[in-house]
């Protein structure tokens, strides 16, 4: 399972920001993901493998998971794909509210989540796979900031997994923990371009989420802030900067909506 992501409006930011502010940026963002607390998916007899990297303003999130099959026998391959997915979901919500809430430049993201096969290997540069052939060719389709489940991953979470959900199993049981507090916006109108809207799921930047001091489980950054911040990021007057700013804005209301729904 991998999220392929990039900047919408990233030409032209060594002229308009201080470069060094970019660099700390992202060395700072893709620093927060390596070290990810994955409580979402802590669980026993399951262990989670994470990477990223980044090409430029191109990121890539990957997850990959191994489920004990002593343990979830027949499901356990579903166990896996779910507990990456929810990962993956997690990881890049966050990311998501971080390039626009944290230090400036602020940056709105668009990309995919993809299911499927891929090699990555960040110290030499290195994606191969279907899973990042199919994410990399619909990445930029979105016409605004979405990050949007392409149709295996996305009949993953709301057929295969919400089905397995009500089994009563430990894999079952595991899947209904996993999927609560998801954030993700379904059965949204993602805009296409050259096409009408695709429902899917779609990523929430509002609704990534920490593990407190406490263990309570609390919102990573303040919705309204998150909010400002893709305001900021599309600040552009061209016809088409506006256009993505304001179908982003919609979904931000239903996201925000949902969060408020809790």
């Amino acid at each position: 399972m991998l999220a392929f992501l990039d900047a919408l409006g990233f030409k032209g930011i060594w002229q308009r920001a201080e470069p060094t502010a970019v660099i700390d940026k992202f060395t700072h963002l893709l620093d927060q993901v390596r070290q990810a607390n994955l409580y979402p998916v802590a669980a026993d007899g399951l262990n989670v493998h994470l990477q990223a990297m980044s090409l430029s303003d191109t990121v890539v999130i990957a997850c990959s998971s191994e489920a004990d099959p002593a343990k979830f026998r027949e499901s356990s391959q579903l166990v896996e794909e779910v507990a990456s997915l929810i990962a993956v979901a997690h990881v890049t919500a966050g990311l998501l509210g971080g390039m626009v809430a944290t230090r400036p430049p602020p940056l709105a993201y668009r990309g995919t989540v993809a299911l499927g096969e891929y090699y990555l290997d960040p110290e030499v540069n290195l994606l191969l796979g279907p899973a990042i052939d199919e994410a990399a060719e619909h990445e930029k389709l979105a016409e605004g900031a979405f990050v949007w489940l392409l149709p295996s991953a996305n009949a993953l979470l709301t057929d295969r997994a919400r089905s397995a959900s009500s089994e009563k199993s430990l894999a079952g049981a595991l899947i209904r923990r996993l999927t609560t507090h998801l954030p993700v916006v379904g059965d949204y109108p993602v805009p296409l371009k050259g096409g009408v809207p695709l429902r899917t799921s779609v990523i929430n930047p509002l609704g990534a989420r920490r593990l407190g001091s406490d263990g309570s489980v609390q919102l990573l950054f303040d919705p309204g802030r998150v909010r400002r911040g893709f305001g900021q990021a599309f600040a552009g007057s061209r016809v088409e900067v506006q256009r993505k700013a304001q179908v982003t804005t919609q979904f931000l209301d239903v996201a925000e909506g949902l969060l408020e729904q809790e």
